[in-house]
């Protein structure tokens, strides 16, 4: 069976990978700097930092994450 690779499959795949990498951080105790975090997704993903922020965005709404002067927190 061949995977699914369609626009909507990537972008699923995307967040996990960014959700995992913020989750992990946060669930040690870290609070995570979103600009460090951008560049991360930006060198390690190949978004824009444009698209970086506007995942980051929803998945803070899905997961109830403050984003506050620059830092990611529980």
């Amino acid at each position: 069976m061949r995977e699914r690779r369609d626009g909507g499959w990537v972008k699923q795949q995307r967040m996990n990978l960014i959700a995992a990498k913020i989750s992990k951080a946060l669930n040690e105790g870290a609070i995570v700097d979103l600009e460090k975090t951008v560049a991360w997704i930006e060198i390690n993903i190949g978004l824009t930092e444009k698209r970086a922020l506007s995942y980051i965005e929803k998945l803070a709404i899905s997961f109830d994450w403050k984003i506050e002067n620059g830092l990611i927190s529980i």
